[in-house]
């Protein structure tokens, strides 16, 4: 596990989004859309694992705006697949169910 001070990643990315959404109730905006769609432990991982994977690559020079945008960027490609495979499936729920009425 990762720690940030005395909480994991994964605790305070749920205290983030928790105080995200109270804000957004009372004003438009708030957190972007993604960060409100994955959950707390898939956002770490991606956090944690980009920003290793970055850190690992680039050496001592490395910029935080670079490892942000990077981390930006992979939490969106997981939204898009996540969104897809929720499509497909349930494009595949309603073709069984479509079989199955035609069965009986």
């Amino acid at each position: 596990e990762f720690l940030i001070g005395s909480q994991t990643i994964e605790q305070k990315i749920e205290g983030e989004e928790t105080t995200t959404v109270t804000k957004r109730k009372k004003t438009p905006g708030g957190c972007g859309p993604f960060m409100c769609t994955l959950q707390a432990e898939k956002l770490a991982v991606i956090a944690a694992h980009e920003a290793t994977m970055y850190a690992l690559a680039v050496g001592e020079n490395t910029k935080l705006a670079v490892m942000a945008k990077r981390i930006g960027d992979a939490v969106e490609a997981e939204v898009h697949v996540q969104r897809a495979l929720r499509q497909k499936f349930e494009e595949r729920r309603l073709y069984n169910r479509a079989l199955k009425k035609d069965q009986e």
